[in-house]
């Protein structure tokens, strides 16, 4: 199970206060899941420190390929809060990378991550979410409207423009690696594969999200167009509320290899979208897969489709106006 997926296991936090004393070694006290609405769910404001994250109390979530991620109490102030800590098991370079580009970054959309220096190495540390957005969409489908979904794309294009404002691509964009803050609000987490713009790389996140050009091409490289590839096979997901996986049935098969999905890409075939779908959106999802990189829609112009859209999108994006 990928690191990225197990963040369906976390719950929104909540609040409580309480002396410090309860932190001495005679007087700790010991929580479980039942105590989370006596949590905050505020996030800490000041740097993190080894000694406020309650580690004998970490409850474990799950293992990936990356790491492992636990449910901890910090404490700030005599505040009690649950955070998620991912302590990674690739090389401090890798963990160290992925911290530095979260940490340039500061938007509403985008996971707040902080940093913590263990014996063992660097551990990332973050507020407990809902989930992923693709478990989430799974559970809550009788719940979410089309507004929803076009409210998902509007912030999630918003924050990648943004990302590319500040001279970053993701790498990696996909529905399990969107947390859920409530119904209405999502955010973008898991930079592990994040890149300087022009430093002609090849980034490969997930197969099914890969822009063709990746597969088929040696001296093509990572840059926005790839990242709106990703882009159009995560609205994909959101618009077929998670229950399917890319390409599996287009492709008849349960695991996609890259093989059969180069062959797939190259004679100009796309994923099926929804017919129900506004045509706009429509459209804004194809563009996102036109073969030429140049041709497709950059996330500034995808953003203001989606935010001509919604009935609050032009308030929406008069009040977040990008230089861009």
């Amino acid at each position: 199970m990928a690191l990225n997926n197990l963040q369906d296991k976390l719950v929104i936090a909540s609040k409580v206060s309480s002396s410090t004393s309860c932190l001495t070694k005679k007087n700790k006290r010991k929580f479980s899941s039942n105590d989370d609405k006596i949590f905050s769910n505020t996030f800490p404001t000041s740097s993190l420190n080894e000694g406020s994250l309650l580690m004998d109390q970490k409850e474990l979530v799950g293992k990936g390929q990356f790491g492992t991620v636990y449910k901890c109490p910090y404490v700030e102030n005599g505040e009690y809060i649950w955070v998620a800590i991912k302590i990674a098991n690739y090389t401090s370079k890798e963990a160290s990378k992925e911290a530095a580009v979260l940490s340039k970054l500061c938007h509403s959309n985008i996971i707040n991550l902080k940093t913590v220096n263990m014996k063992n190495g660097l551990a990332l540390v973050m507020p407990l979410r809902q989930g992923d957005l693709k478990t989430f969409l799974q559970k809550e489908k009788d719940k979410i409207s089309d507004y929803h979904q076009i409210r998902y794309c509007m912030q999630i294009s918003d924050a990648l423009r943004y990302v590319i404002s500040q001279g970053f691509i993701h790498g990696d964009i996909k529905a399990s690696n969107i947390l859920v803050v409530d119904i209405n609000h999502i955010e973008i987490s898991d930079f592990a594969r994040s890149e300087t713009i022009g430093k002609g790389k090849r980034v490969l996140g997930t197969i099914t999200h890969i822009a063709v050009e990746l597969f088929n091409s040696k001296a093509a490289f990572s840059c926005e167009a790839t990242d709106v590839w990703s882009f159009g096979v995560t609205m994909w997901e959101i618009f077929n509320y998670g229950e399917k996986n890319p390409y599996e049935e287009e492709l008849n098969c349960k695991n996609v290899k890259d093989t059969q999905l180069i062959n797939y890409l190259c004679e100009g075939k796309r994923l099926k979208i929804p017919e129900k779908l506004n045509i706009n959106i429509q459209r804004a999802i194809q563009t996102c897969w036109l073969p030429t990189p140049s041709e497709r829609p950059t996330f500034n112009q995808l953003f203001l489709t989606f935010s001509n859209t919604l009935p609050e999108g032009s308030s929406y994006a008069l009040n977040n106006v990008l230089d861009v």
